[in-house]
């Protein structure tokens, strides 16, 4: 159903002359719907402005002005979200945090346009400044953050990992306890671990933005592990779509060393996922075109071709599954059932997710 679209967006991620071939036919109203759907409009806007004037299928004026129209859109809410995400970074020093940004405008700046990148919101990874409050437990530290923003914006709302602090009208920003977790709690709590243990590094690792504004992002290490783990941990609960994968694509275009790598698929092992992140291999390599010496693990066919159709079914975090437009009981089910056909994906992941969800539930209820 998508084979032109994707083999269109294979040629966009490796930047090439366009073969006729790969776009006679094309409908281009459908392709600017796919990119919306999965939130990758940039990426395919450079190459659609170089197609070769030979070409017979060309895009029409109302569909060139459309992506046109889209792109500058983008454009503008990234030079927004880097001007936001320094911001957030010096404000919150003055405040006694420190703060890290988690993927946003920190995978932004590794795409060849980093304007290109359909942004979303602003998260952050907040701890406090002080030494000797920073040495509480996680418990407390979450508690320190609330209080902060309680002050600000009483109602709040609160997950287990982040709260909402949206201070900027117009701008979600997600002010997070510690990166993400697992639904498996016995590998959750190794995550959290190794988290603690790599967090000085995070915390001092700066990059300068084109604006000369500096923000702080994790390493790449770092994010090759937590990327994996988010991208699993919404392709569970809501879903995911290109994006995620495409962000993931750009990390390992940094080219990891294999000491690096092999310290990489030993935590994957010991967080019981490596079985996904085979599957995102394989949906990187075959349908987004990476090349095997980029890749952390070995593809698997099997499995990385259920993802890539869930991928395509569900698009950006699943906005196109019934079910994350149902109410709260039937969502409730239809997760269940749908995590239950996909279990063998990662079984630890799927088996824990009910149990997680309803105790994440009674964990709000009672504490927030």
């Amino acid at each position: 159903m998508y084979d032109k679209i994707l083999a269109l967006l294979k040629l966009c991620l490796i930047p090439q002359s366009i073969p006729s071939k790969v776009i006679t036919n094309i409908d281009w109203t459908e392709v600017l719907a796919f990119a919306q759907a999965h939130a990758i409009v940039g990426l395919f806007w450079k190459e659609i402005q170089n197609l070769p004037p030979t070409i017979k299928n060309k895009p029409s004026y109302k569909d060139i002005t459309n992506w046109a129209i889209a792109y500058k859109q983008i454009e503008k809410r990234n030079f927004y979200l880097y001007q936001k995400s320094a911001w957030v970074c010096s404000n919150f020093k003055k405040e006694g945090f420190e703060a890290c940004i988690l993927k946003g405008q920190g995978n932004a700046i590794l795409y060849p346009d980093i304007y290109e990148r359909s942004p979303g919101d602003i998260d952050v990874w907040l701890r406090p400044a002080n030494k000797e409050t920073r040495k509480t437990t996680t418990k407390e530290r979450r508690q320190i953050i609330i209080q902060y923003v309680k002050q600000i914006i009483p109602e709040a709302p609160i997950r287990f990992h982040h709260i909402q602090f949206d201070i900027i009208k117009g701008l979600s920003i997600e002010l997070h306890f510690f990166p993400i977790n697992l639904n498996n709690p016995f590998a959750n709590k190794k995550l959290q671990c190794w988290f603690h243990e790599m967090e000085d590094f995070q915390f001092s690792h700066t990059v300068k933005l084109h604006n000369n504004s500096v923000i702080c992002i994790p390493t790449l290490k770092f994010n090759l592990v937590y990327q994996m783990c988010h991208i699993l941990h919404h392709f569970f609960d809501d879903g995911i779509g290109l994006r995620q994968l495409i962000d993931y694509y750009y990390l390992l275009k940094q080219e990891p060393n294999e000491e690096t790598k092999e310290e990489i698929r030993r935590m994957f092992s010991t967080l019981h996922i490596e079985q996904f992140a085979n599957a995102v291999m394989f949906v990187l390599h075959n349908t987004l075109g990476l090349e095997c010496k980029y890749l952390l693990c070995p593809p698997d066919k099997i499995r990385g071709s259920i993802l890539q159709q869930e991928i395509l079914r569900g698009g950006n975090f699943g906005k196109n599954y019934r079910f994350n437009h149902s109410t709260t009981g039937k969502k409730y089910f239809a997760k269940i059932k749908r995590n239950i056909t996909l279990v063998n994906l990662c079984p630890s992941e799927a088996i824990w997710e009910p149990w997680f969800r309803t105790w994440h539930f009674f964990w709000r209820l009672f504490n927030y």
